[in-house]
């Protein structure tokens, strides 16, 4: 069947192909689809009546077919997917890159939700191996998990920008959601190992304060509820706790002397642990001394009015450390409220020098340093309860970069960057946290391990980087010292320069110590060819710069045409002028063009003016043939007559349109020589019809007179006949100009008439009659009838003989048919009349080709 349907022409197929049943000829539709040697139209027809997606799936994996019969397997295999996206498992031997690519092409809007149903590592593999960019792209935006994203980006790095920015920003984003959720649950944990502390603490004069800062932590987390209701039982706790240590505290209070009071501020605020941040700030403002207790008049050595040049030197010496004492105990007080905690222990460590000095008394001195030391306390506690919670988050952060695959350069400044914080707080805690340096720095090495090695293989390569950047150094030199400056290929100067910096920059890192000194030898051999390519760029610019006076000079030029060509001569020495300095290069390009586009615009302006001009020049020819077509149209004698006349002033109007489109010259010339010819023709026409008419009427009259004279031949005289015959020669106003020599014939007849005689004849005035309409014939070159052939033999070398091979005109013409008309009919009308007839038409068809 298909050979049969093969043979037939491309119409008969195409209908063979819709005569095909889908269900009982579908092998015959797949082979057609598929046969290379069916033209591509038919192929398309089969595929569209077949209707099966898994053929035009097949048709639009290979590549190799017609555009045409992809595209229509595209347009089916899109209706397809439109209705069923479920299709594409039906592909179970295609890969799930063919398959998306397949899905993508035909209908990508079905692709966000495909790949929804896709996992993760089906996406990964589209992201890298799909065709098209924005299949891959798309394809990324379903991979959420780090190692995948990590994957891509390592997989996309110097290949597809796009992508590798798009899983670098994805990255960044999971790792910082990744480190909020970590700090929200450290802090969260933090606040619960807060409050389990409280719970179990025995006494705090800061009970409160502590347990308000952690739920004011708690309210920023924002916990769920059912971290809030985990929480909530350690809060109460401690709120009983509080209310019990109240209860226990309350009547020790009411026995002992009363303290001065406390602001609610200094009770429920801790010092300011922003303050803390900066323990090496200068030494707080000096505060007011205390007032001097009793105790502490009573202690004094002595008193200010005491001559103290007779004091024994012990006491001074004792007086000077008291003094030294209150200085530093108001110094100290003015750090603690500052919050300085490293300086205020500073100031303890001194004052507790000076205290051992001292004898024994003093009591109220004593007092006030154990209140200093009790608040210095106060401060060191506040500061390790806002510390050690970020110290530990800071813990937090370590281990899980000890768990996390990155770059080991990206690790390393992430350790860095942990360091610096713990330093940070740390500063002035003296110690105190011991076990979680201990444990932070175990994690830092932990975290830092795997680095090691990698900047162990950085440090090879930065070795191999210098010794190959040395390389490039003396390659650059032997260039130099090699190159014909003379007659230098600047394409490849500028080529070498550029691989050059590359290769450069590529070749790091780089040691410091390296680079400084490489740096500067490669810099000196590059500007050394660069400087030879800048002389060459400033000889170019030179030229360039010529050129473009040249072309100003050009806007002089009145002649326009002139000017655009000499302005493509300096555009051609302008591309064979080279490069300049790419600032230069784009300043006098722009100039230059300047000055072209003035010209061109010039050019453009008068070629459009000239255009205009031509057309009107075309529009005015046209108006003037038109006025000839239509005067050759009419059939209106006098109205022809007066467009003849008329018609040297139409040729000169014509004539005098001037220059003409060059594409409608020789047509509209030739369509006015046409209406010229057709006037002109139809005056020819008009004329020709005329002298028809009057040759027609001579010969009618004629055959009148003919009629006359053989009536009277046979002894017939008709007065009416004879009456009629006079009438129709009476006016000959209209008839050709040989009737005047007819007159003799038409006097003899009448007055035969008259005279009631029959004319006579003889046999030689029937020969010359006989004679005379073959002579017509021959002169109109007509054939004679077969009888008389000798005769029409004999004439016509006689004329040859006469008149020495030449062509008969008119006037010979004329002469016979005045020898033949001048003669009177002597024979009966029935055998006059054929040779009348003869004679008329050799006559009308002479003149007739005369006239043309």
């Amino acid at each position: 069947m298909l050979g049969k349907l093969f043979k037939r022409s491309g119409l008969t197929r195409a209908e063979d192909v819709q005569a095909l049943s889908r269900e009982q000829d579908s092998e015959t539709l797949r082979a057609l689809v598929l046969d290379a040697e069916v033209d591509p139209p038919l192929r398309v027809t089969a595929l569209q009546h077949l209707q099966d997606a898994t053929v035009a799936a097949e048709c639009w994996q290979a590549t190799e077919l017609p555009a045409a019969l992809r595209g229509a397997a595209l347009e089916l295999l899109r209706a397809r997917l439109e209705q069923d996206i479920s299709f594409l498992d039906t592909l179970s031997d295609w890969s799930p890159v063919a398959r998306y690519g397949l899905l993508h092409d035909a209908w990508s809007e079905g692709c966000a939700d495909w790949l929804a149903w896709q996992d993760e590592q089906t996406c990964l593999e589209l992201a890298q191996q799909a065709h098209r960019p924005q299949a891959r792209h798309q394809a990324a935006e379903h991979i959420a998990s780090v190692d995948a994203l990590q994957a891509l980006q390592r997989q996309a790095k110097g290949h597809d920008k796009v992508m590798y920015r798009l899983a670098k920003t994805r990255l960044q984003n999971l790792r910082a959601v990744a480190e909020q959720q970590a700090a929200r649950d450290q802090a969260l944990e933090q606040v619960r190992q807060g409050l389990q502390k409280l719970v179990q603490t025995t006494y705090d004069p800061l009970l409160e304060g502590k347990l308000n800062h952690l739920l004011h932590k708690l309210d920023d987390i924002q916990p769920s509820p059912e971290e809030q209701s985990a929480i909530e039982p350690l809060a109460n706790q401690v709120r009983q706790r509080l209310e019990q240590v109240r209860a226990e505290r309350a009547p020790a209070q009411q026995a002992s002397e009363p303290e001065p009071p406390a602001t609610p501020e200094t009770v429920a605020s801790p010092p300011s642990v922003e303050a803390t941040a900066d323990p090496e700030a200068g030494e707080p403002a000096a505060q007011e001394e205390p007032a001097v207790t009793p105790d502490q008049t009573t202690a004094a050595p002595g008193n200010a009015d005491e001559d103290t040049s007779t004091e024994d030197p012990a006491r001074a010496e004792e007086r000077r450390h008291v003094g030294a004492v209150r200085s530093l105990l108001r110094r100290g007080r003015g750090a603690v409220r500052g919050g300085h905690l490293r300086q205020a222990r500073g100031i303890w460590r001194s004052i507790e020098e000076h205290l051992n000095a001292l004898s024994d008394g003093h009591a109220g001195l004593r007092e006030e340093t154990v209140v200093f030391h009790a608040e210095l306390q106060k401060l060191a506690d506040w500061q390790s309860f806002a510390v050690e919670p970020k110290m530990e988050q800071l813990i937090a952060h370590m281990r899980q970069l000890c768990e996390r695959h990155m770059h080991p350069q990206d690790k390393a400044d992430a350790v860095q960057a942990l360091q610096k914080e713990w330093r940070q707080l740390s500063r002035g805690s003296g110690g105190q946290h011991q076990d979680l340096w201990d444990q932070f720095h175990d994690l830092a090495e932990q975290a830092y391990a795997p680095c090691k090695e990698y900047f162990a293989e950085q440090a090879e390569l930065q070795v191999v980087n210098a010794s190959k950047r040395r390389e490039l150094i003396d390659q650059l030199h032997q260039y130099y010292e090699t190159n014909d400056w003379h007659n230098p290929d600047w394409t490849e100067v500028e080529k070498v320069l550029r691989l050059a910096a590359r290769d450069w920059r590529h070749f790091s890192p780089v040691k410091p110590k390296d680079h400084r000194a490489t740096e500067k030898d490669y810099s000196a051999i590059v500007q050394r060819i660069r400087d030879q390519l800048n002389k060459e760029y400033d000889r170019n610019r030179q030229e360039r710069q010529r050129i473009i006076e040249a072309a100003k000079a050009l806007r002089e030029e009145d002649n326009i045409r002139t000017a655009t060509e000499q302005l493509k001569v300096l555009q051609q020495e302008w591309k064979q002028s080279g490069r300049t300095h790419r600032k230069d290069d784009q300043r006098l390009w722009h100039d230059f063009r300047a000055v072209c586009d003035d010209l061109f615009a010039r050019r453009d302006e008068q070629t459009q003016a000239f255009k205009a001009e031509l057309e009107h020049n075309l529009s005015t020819a046209l108006a003037v043939i038109e006025r000839i077509e239509q005067a050759a149209d009419t059939t209106d004698t006098a109205a022809l007559k007066a467009a003849l006349a008329e018609l040297p002033s139409w040729e000169a109007e014509f004539e005098a349109c001037g220059v003409l489109p060059k594409a409608r010259v020789e047509e509209t010339r030739q369509r006015f020589r046409e209406a010229v010819r057709t006037l002109r023709s139809a005056r020819d026409q008009q004329r020709h019809a005329r002298e028809r008419q009057t040759w027609e009427a001579l010969f009618e009259r004629l055959h009148e007179l003919a009629r006359l004279e053989s009536a009277m031949h046979e002894g017939r005289f008709d007065a009416d006949q004879k009456a009629a015959v006079a009438q129709a020669w009476a006016d000959t106003a209209n008839l050709p100009s040989v009737v005047s020599q007819l007159s003799q014939r038409l006097q003899s007849a009448l007055q035969a008439f008259e005279q009631q005689q029959a004319p006579q004849h003889t046999e030689a005035d029937l020969s010359a009659h006989q004679r005379s309409i073959v002579l017509l014939e021959v002169l109109a070159d007509i054939e004679s009838p077969q009888a008389d052939r000798s005769l029409r033999m004999e004439v016509q070398v006689q004329r040859l003989a006469d008149n020495m091979g030449q062509k008969p005109d008119r006037q010979d013409m004329e002469q016979a048919l005045v020898a033949w008309a001048g003669r009177p009919a002597l024979l009966a009308e029935t055998e006059y009349e054929p040779l009348h007839e003869r004679a008329k038409v050799a006559c009308l068809r002479y003149f007739s080709k005369v006239d043309q």
